[in-house]
Order: structure tokens, then sequence, then C-alpha cells
């Protein structure tokens, strides 16, 4: 089990927040825990609105970011002008992002596996979950390594193997980070870095996560689709008259709701395939500028997932959680978790909930004292996908972003 220790020079002196264990990967977790450093953020957030309530993107009221450059036929969305970001120390302050499902390729864990720290980390997962994750890693094919049960634990794994890689490279900005962000099963792994679970913990919860969604999925016929919206989009009408469609084909309890909040204008709807195919026929009534079909046969973050609650809520009673050593945010809260009472019950209900990533975003890149300044971003695993993320929520922040 990697260690993280806390070096503390005097009781309200941390002199590094982590420190990883070179040599220790089957050893659990020191609980001795600096509660100086677990700072209770909640009271100093400022406020923002609920998007994930207010789905009418024509409110501007509502937006948490401004909008992007005018669109128009003859150039891109987002400006390709340079942006100019200050040179970074590498002891400077930090932020670890983590993906979530969908984004590893077969293949692409090859480029850790030359660490000997993550082969023996992969040894432990095979034992855990009971098959050869590193195996579908590499062999694939892809059609399997997509399915959730097990795209989640390998996503998970890949992450980490990318801490392994930058501890190798840039020691410093893992001791120097501030604050971590998960996206979906992306915050379990978020939750191991800060120190809260341990990494079999984590393995396991993320094996169990996968196979009760997958499980959920078989329930009926279900997909999830990205959409960009134009100014004048209601997300909450696109969603009501898609149920309803739903409702007249046939289908008892339609389910059509904003799964992901990725940005001002970009969202991912999940249901039911009535619903979306609904979506995709009437793009120009409903003002959607473009969209795309995701690669997964569910609605992950939608009340379609409830099925999957009792075996993830088992499968949590039986974690030990400690209290985050630096900030994780909440993917349900769209704020950090304060204690570790938080930590069980909101990754519970993160299934059957919108990711509130875009608030979790702006509190990150554009709730700043210094509005001037952008702390560096590590994309940890993704091969750029959350990097792509932040470039189209904001510019800066992208550009200060290094895919690891």
């Amino acid at each position: 089990m990697w260690q993280r220790r806390l070096l503390i020079t005097k009781c309200d002196e941390v002199t590094s927040l982590l420190e990883w264990s070179r040599n220790i990967i089957l050893k659990r977790y020191s609980t001795e825990v600096c509660r100086t450093i677990v700072n209770n953020t909640s009271n100093s957030c400022t406020k923002i609105p609920e998007q994930s309530a207010e789905n009418d993107i024509s409110n501007t009221n509502c937006q948490v970011t401004p909008p992007p450059p005018p669109y128009s036929e003859d150039t891109p969305t987002y400006s390709r002008v340079p942006i100019q970001i200050k040179r970074y120390k590498e002891d400077d302050p930090s932020v670890m992002m983590f993906p979530g499902h969908g984004v590893i390729k077969v293949g692409q864990i090859r480029e850790y596996l030359e660490l000997s720290r993550v082969k023996d980390m992969f040894k432990t997962a095979n034992k855990i979950l009971g098959y050869d994750i590193l195996d579908i890693c590499i062999q694939g094919p892809q059609e399997k390594l997509d399915r959730i049960e097990y795209n989640q634990p390998a996503t998970l794994l890949q992450s980490l193997a990318a801490v392994e890689k930058l501890w190798e490279k840039k020691s410093k900005s893992l001791n120097s980070c501030k604050k971590v962000l998960g996206y979906s099963v992306g915050e379990i792994t978020a939750l191991i870095f800060a120190g809260s679970i341990s990494i079999e913990d984590g393995i396991r919860l993320a094996g169990v996560r996968g196979k009760a969604m997958q499980a959920a999925s078989t329930n009926s016929k279900q997909g999830m689709i990205s959409v960009i919206l134009k100014s004048e989009a209601k997300t909450s009408t696109i969603c009501n008259e898609a149920t309803k469609w739903a409702m007249d084909m046939g289908v008892s309890e339609p389910v059509c709701s904003i799964a992901v909040h990725q940005s001002p204008k970009v969202k991912i709807i999940a249901g039911h395939d009535e619903a979306l195919k609904y979506i995709e026929k009437n793009t120009v009534a409903f003002n959607i500028r473009n969209f795309e079909r995701l690669p997964i046969n569910a609605a992950l973050h939608t009340a379609l997932m409830e099925p999957a609650l009792r075996s993830l809520r088992k499968a949590l009673d039986k974690v030990d959680v400690e209290d985050p050593r630096i900030q994780v945010y909440s993917n349900l809260k769209a704020r950090p978790y304060d204690t570790k009472d938080e930590v069980k019950k909101y990754l519970l209900y993160q299934i059957v909930a919108p990711i509130k990533w875009e608030q979790i975003l702006h509190l990150t890149y554009n709730n700043q004292k210094n509005l001037d300044y952008i702390p560096r971003t590590f994309d940890m695993g993704s091969g750029g996908s959350m990097k792509s993320i932040i470039e189209k929520f904001n510019l800066k922040a992208g550009a200060a972003c290094i895919a690891i």
C-alpha cells in the first residue's frame, strides 16, 4: 500500500502535505493526520447558482462563467489565440484532476508499466477484483474495456499509475498539491490521493460500483448524449419533452435528465434510448448546435442507476474512511468535503445525481482572489481528455494544464 505521511516540524506547521513512499505497496495508510491542514472551506466558498437545479441556459443569472466567443461557421468556437501564462516552479501550488468513465484506450497503460510500482499495483488489483484487469487494459478489445464493470477500476488504476509517473518526474508538484478534483469514478481516485480511502478499498469500490452500474443498465435500453447548446436552449424543456415522447412510445416511468454539467453550453444528457433519439431528431427545434452519442449503453448519474445503490452501500459500509488531508471536491455538492462522515454519503448518491463539474471548475479557476493567477493543473491519466474539458471552460486554465 502506498503510504502518505505528513512531515510536521511543529504542531501547526506542515512542511509537506504528502510524502509518497517509494517502496511500500501493500501496507495500510498511516492514520496520523494533522487536523490543522483540513480547512473548513465551506464557509469561505463563494456561493454560486445551483445550475443543476436551473437548466435554462438563456438565463444569464444562472451562468457561472462567461460564455465563449460568438460562434460563426467560419471560425472555431473557441479562440485559438495563444494564451500567455506564468512560468511555474515545480513547488508552486497545484491541482490534481482525475478522470471518469470512457476516456482510457486499449494500450495506453503501457507508458506507465516501466515503473515497477505500477506493475505491483496491478498485481494487487488483480487479486482484489478476481480477474486480470491489466490484460484487459493492454489487450482489450476496446469494447470490453468500455464496459462499465471493467472501465471504472481500469480508469482508477491508470490514474494512480499517472501519479507514480509524476512522482518520478516532478515529485514536488505532488507535495505542493492544494486541491484534488475527480470526475465521476475519479472522485474515488481523488479520495485515495488525499489519504481518505486506501488504495485497496478504492479498487474494491470501483469494481463494485462498475458491476452494480453495469447491472442497472441492463434493465432497459439506455444511453448518454453530449450536447453543445445555443444561448436560446433550455435544457429543462429538452428533457421534459423527450420524457413525454418516451412515455408516448410506451416506456413506463421514462427518464431523461442532465447527467453532467460540463460547462455553460456543454451538457451530457442521459436516460432511456427513446428519449435520446427524440432529442437527436429535434436538435434544430431545441437549439442544439451539435451533439454526440457517447459509446456507453447506460444512463449514468440518473435515476436509472438506483438499482446500483444497494450494492454500493454495502461496499461503502466496509470501507475505513479518514478525513481528506487536502481539499477534495464532491461531485454531488460542488464543494470540498468537510469531514470523513460526508464521504460515504456523497459517494453513494453521486451515482444517481448530476455531476456539477462546471461549478467545481468555477470554484477552482474563476473564484480566485487574484484573477490573474491560474493554478497549474495535472490531468492524471486521461490522455488529455480532461485538459480538453478545461479548455472549453477557461482557456487560461487549459493552457496551464499538463496531461500526465
